[in-house]
């Protein structure tokens, strides 16, 4: 995340251990494609910034960063109204993926950390939660109830029935 990303997620690979510590080779390559693809679908998307370990994406005029590391991909943004949304679609792009590409197998479980708002992260281990606490306590922005009015989540369904011939 960059100094000037406020809101970070961590999808972990659950299977992680049992490859090393990685993710398997491939998962964070289709997850860019799947955004990318994503993308497309706005037309005043810009174009996205890509490189083998980070990826800077814009769904519209929102953007947002994605970062591999070793086990981890990271998820950061600065617009709180479109963190639960975008939150949303990139589980559903996860899902995907594990069931498309990995059979459900190993990876078939990704752990969700997420960072509470406005609080400094490196100060403060206590704010990042796992994503079944986060939505017990509905924190901000993630499971904000304004946001989620704001930003209806019609891309479950969308994301999961994409025909993407280059993911298989």
């Amino acid at each position: 995340a960059s100094s000037k990303d406020k809101y970070v997620c961590d999808f972990v690979a659950s299977g992680a251990s049992t490859l090393g510590g990685n993710l398997p080779l491939g998962i964070f390559g289709r997850l860019v494609c799947l955004c990318v693809a994503y993308s497309n679908r706005y037309s005043d998307s810009m174009q996205p910034k890509i490189s083998r370990s980070w990826g800077e994406i814009w769904f519209g005029a929102d953007c947002f960063n994605l970062k591999r590391s070793q086990a981890k991909i990271s998820l950061s943004l600065i617009s709180s109204d479109f963190a639960p949304r975008c939150l949303a679609i990139i589980l559903s792009m996860l899902e995907k993926i594990s069931v498309d590409f990995l059979h459900g197998e190993v990876f078939s479980c990704w752990n969700v950390f997420l960072k509470e708002s406005d609080i400094d992260i490196h100060d403060r281990e206590d704010s990042i939660l796992d994503y079944e606490n986060a939505k017990k306590k509905k924190i901000s922005p993630w499971f904000d109830s304004q946001s989620n009015k704001n930003n209806s989540v019609e891309t479950d369904t969308d994301v999961v029935n994409m025909s993407n011939t280059f993911l298989n």
